[in-house]
């Protein structure tokens, strides 16, 4: 049974990267709205400013009454994002803020709490050079959540998905296509599905699957579909410069082989997307 993405997380941070992944938790929903809740999340943390009132703040400790003068911000900032979604859309919005924990932790308890159907992450900036400045790795949240995590760059505003990519591995992609049937409920994309030639030399078993897959997905949807062979040590690089050349809409990913860019584990597959790619990731497990 195809399940609708009713019930979506949006991790906020009051930045350009919040109103990107409300703009495509919105695009996400089903058609019909009246089933579709949007929880506005934040992850409330300390800030403080200038080296002398840092210094002063830490040995004095963080008083519970300026917790709660942030928190009481913040949730300020979230019934404003509440109402301006409203103005324009007639949808359910719920508003959260949590204390105490990290960025990433807060996110997969949150999600686990809500029982949510997918994950959206904004994010405009990335940390290649410096991957410990990653607050959050969608490819792990995935992972910990058990909860599909679309990630999109600004890039990715009011792109209408026109072509999907899908990885086959060495196994039939069943979770990618129960997710390609979620998503074909919006729309009809052009289906894309990629092998990997490691050794530069096909191998039947991979061939055979890679058949298969395409019968089966042929037999579901009415959408086009084709194949093409991938080469490249990398799996991710490779998958990012498939998607840029063809100009593909959302990768579908499995977290781990199909994420890993590097030696970093902290770098993640969307950190190599520059801040216009229209590209968004969408990992979920297998």
């Amino acid at each position: 049974m195809i399940k609708p993405f009713n019930n979506i997380l949006v991790p906020v941070d009051f930045s350009e990267n919040t109103e990107v992944a409300i703009s495509k938790a919105l695009e996400f929903c089903p058609a019909s709205l009246s089933n579709c809740t949007i929880h506005l999340y934040h992850v409330q943390r300390i800030v403080l400013h200038g080296y002398l009132y840092l210094l002063t703040k830490t040995l004095a400790g963080y008083t519970q009454q300026q917790v709660n003068d942030d928190i009481k911000k913040s949730q300020d900032l979230l019934e404003q994002l509440k109402e301006n979604i409203q103005k324009e859309k007639e949808i359910k919005v719920l508003c959260w803020v949590s204390f105490g924990e990290t960025v990433q932790e807060g996110i997969v308890k949150k999600a686990r709490q809500l029982s949510a159907d997918l994950i959206v992450i904004g994010k405009h900036s990335h940390h290649t050079i410096l991957p410990f400045l990653n607050t959050v790795i969608p490819s792990n949240l995935a992972l910990c959540s058990r909860v599909p995590v679309l990630t999109a760059k600004p890039g990715s505003f009011h792109q209408e998905i026109k072509t999907v990519v899908i990885p086959v591995g060495n196994n039939f992609p069943e979770a990618k296509l129960e997710i390609l049937s979620t998503l074909a409920m919006r729309s009809r994309p052009n289906i894309r599905l990629v092998i990997f030639d490691e050794k530069g030399l096909e191998e039947p078993r991979t061939k055979q699957l890679l058949l298969y897959t395409f019968r089966a997905f042929k037999s579901r949807f009415a959408n086009p579909i084709y194949y093409d062979t991938l080469e490249g040590g990398n799996k991710a690089r490779s998958l990012l410069a498939y998607c840029n050349k063809i100009g593909a809409d959302v990768l579908i990913v499995y977290p781990g082989i199909e994420t890993k860019v590097g030696n970093w584990p902290n770098i993640n597959i969307s950190d190599l997307l520059p801040a216009n790619s229209k590209t968004q990731i969408l990992a979920i497990t297998p």
